[in-house]
Formats: C-alpha cells, structure tokens, sequence
C-alpha cells in the first residue's frame, strides 16, 4: 500500500513540475514570427498574438492605398516586417504589416 501512494505521489509530482515550466507566450526568451502572409489582417493579427502574449504590441498598417484601416476583415496581408521566422523584438515590440484590399493584388 506504501509503495502504490508513493507512487502515485510521485506521478503527481511529475504532472505538477511539468504543467509548472508551461508559461504565457510572453514569458517566452523570444517571439518567432509567424508566416501570416495572405491572411485576412484579423486572422494575421491574432496569430501574432497566440505568440507574443498579451504584451501590448506596436502594431502598424501600411495599405496599398492612401486609405485608412477601419474593418480588419477586409484587408489581407503582403509582407510583414520582421520577416516570417525572423525574431520579433522584446524592446519595440514593433510589427508592421503591408496590407491589400481583398480585390486587389500585392
């Protein structure tokens, strides 16, 4: 009887340290960025926060056009800076996202 409640105190153990070392994303040395490339601006948006956390990002749009940005859902990304598996950074915490209406081309 010992021998299985220190067994089973041990299993515990292990799933406590284990869920333990899991942390938020912004607790993460870095942020990779994610290829979000032909994404609607929403969809990109979010998938760059599932990797940053809920740190507070300097996000900005570049449009093809001189138009401002009001719906997400309508616009689709170009190009990214940083690039796509290029190190998002901690200090500026900066992404850009160069933006196309959904009937135009890049």
């Amino acid at each position: 009887m010992r021998k299985q409640m220190a067994a089973a105190a041990m299993a515990s153990t292990a799933v406590v340290a284990s869920v333990g070392l899991a942390g938020p994303a912004a607790a993460q040395d870095e942020w990779i960025m994610p290829d979000v490339r032909g994404e609607i601006l929403e969809t990109a948006i979010n998938d760059v926060r599932a990797v940053t956390g809920d740190v507070e990002l300097d996000i900005r749009l570049q449009p093809n056009v001189n138009q401002v940005v009001y719906n997400y859902s309508n616009w689709a990304v170009c190009a990214t800076s940083p690039r796509p598996d290029r190190e998002i950074s901690q200090k500026t915490k900066r992404v850009i996202f160069a933006l196309r209406r959904l009937n135009e081309k890049c």
